[in-house]
């Protein structure tokens, strides 16, 4: 074989070589387009889906509600203060503990719920204060918030008996707490002030009914007749007049 020869025949190897070559490429290239096609519509089933669901509405958050004391007038009933609330009259009956709508008495309090969204809504009618002459009505006073509130009415001990009925006060200050000016109110209309006495951090004090000597740790109201009962409430004010403490007898 001479050279001549031998150089065709390399040439036409090299030809054979390179068409084989880009022939394998050009059908391996098209597998692979075939299979990415195919794989296409599963990848699109997520957003197919997603939008024939029908859509979620958010939920619309719902406004909490504080409670707040409410003094009863004569011949107030108790569906007529729901209205007032816009509440109704089992709410009104399960917050209070109370058994019958006709348990109210003039000057008992109760406890009502205000939305806490709107804390300068008031309603208009017996019990609740008139508008001002700037012409807004002032808010009711609220319960004591825990970091406000300074003191509790743990319990009412001997109810309707002279002889042990007293209230058991505390304070949840971590401070030394002046009970001057403070006043004691229950939900028959009768006040009780409390003397100078000062309850040191967490301190306590009972509160009697009956006539007695002071101490650091009693107080004696001086009354000749027991002034709590099943469904009476207890509201300690301080001297600014803020709610401070409510407590109601089941």
């Amino acid at each position: 074989m001479n050279f001549k020869r031998l150089f065709y025949y390399l040439l036409i190897n090299i030809i054979v070589s390179a068409a084989t070559t880009l022939m394998v490429l050009n059908l391996w290239d098209r597998s692979q387009h075939a299979e990415t096609s195919a794989l296409e519509p599963v990848s699109l089933l997520p957003t197919a889906i997603a939008s024939a669901l029908p859509p979620t509405d958010t939920p619309t958050p719902q406004p909490t509600l504080a409670l707040r004391p409410y003094e009863v007038s004569p011949g107030e009933t108790l569906g007529e203060i729901a209205l007032l609330f816009d509440t109704n009259v089992d709410q009104l009956l399960e917050i209070n503990k109370l058994n019958d709508p006709d348990e109210l008495s003039s000057g008992m309090i109760l406890l009502v719920p205000v939305s806490s969204d709107s804390p300068d809504e008031t309603g208009t009618g017996p019990g609740v204060a008139a508008p001002s002459e700037s012409g807004n009505l002032p808010t009711s006073t609220p319960l004591p918030a825990p970091e406000t509130s300074q003191i509790k009415i743990v319990t009412i001990i001997g109810v309707d008996d002279l002889g042990t009925e007293h209230l058991q006060i505390q304070s949840i200050s971590p401070e030394a707490l002046s009970l001057e000016g403070w006043q004691l109110k229950t939900s028959d209309g009768l006040a009780y002030n409390f003397p100078k006495i000062t309850l040191f951090e967490y301190g306590a004090v009972d509160l009697y009914t009956r006539a007695g000597i002071n101490s650091v740790v009693a107080l004696y109201w001086g009354r000749s007749n027991p002034v709590f009962q099943s469904g009476s409430q207890a509201v300690i004010y301080d001297a600014d007049g803020n709610v401070q403490a409510v407590y109601s007898i089941p």
